[in-house]
C-alpha cells in the first residue's frame, strides 16, 4: 500500500529550487502517475487514518504507519477482490478476511 516513491505532485519549483516543507496533520497529495493519498501525515509520511488510491483503481482505506499499511484496513480492487483485517508493514497480518471476485471467502489468520 506504500505510496509511490520519488514521484512528486508536480508543485515543486525548478531543479535549483529547494523546499523544506514538512507535511504533518491532515492533508492530500497526488503523484504524477495518478496515485493519491488523503489522510493523516507525520513527518512527510502517511501515518494514521487515510485512504490511498492507486492509478489502476485499487484502494486501501485504513491505518498507516511510516508510509505502510499498519493496523486495521480494507484493500479493494475493481474486480471485487477484497482484503480486510489487520495489517503490518504493508501485509495482512493476524485476523482477516479475503473475498475473491467469484465470491469465495477465506476468514482466518494471515
Amino acid at each position: 500500500m506504500r505510496a509511490p516513491e520519488g514521484q512528486d505532485s508536480g508543485d515543486e519549483g525548478g531543479p535549483d529550487e529547494y523546499h523544506s516543507w514538512i507535511i504533518h496533520g491532515y492533508g492530500k497529495k497526488e503523484w504524477t502517475n495518478g496515485a493519491r493519498y488523503e489522510g493523516n501525515w507525520k513527518n512527510n509520511m502517511s501515518h494514521g487514518k487515510g485512504k490511498l488510491y492507486h492509478p489502476n483503481g485499487d484502494v486501501f482505506d485504513g491505518h498507516f504507519k511510516k508510509d505502510m499499511a499498519s493496523g486495521f484496513g480494507v484493500f479493494s480492487r475493481l474486480d471485487g477482490f477484497k482484503q480486510e483485517g489487520n495489517w503490518a508493514e504493508d501485509k495482512m497480518h493476524g485476523e482477516g478476511k479475503e473475498t475473491m471476485p467469484n465470491g469465495t471467502i477465506y476468514e482466518g489468520q494471515f
